[in-house]
């Protein structure tokens, strides 16, 4: 990722304002392929 990309800390927000599926994920595929990234 960017250097200059300031990520929330864990657990503290949503870097991108996705929509939620009943599970409470992330309802698009580009949200599926970032949060585990984000998630490490």
């Amino acid at each position: 990722m960017h250097p200059e990309l300031h990520l929330p800390h864990k657990s503290s927000g949503r870097l991108f304002d996705y929509r939620k599926d009943e599970e409470g994920l992330s309802a698009t595929a580009a949200g599926h392929i970032i949060n585990p990234v984000l998630g490490r």
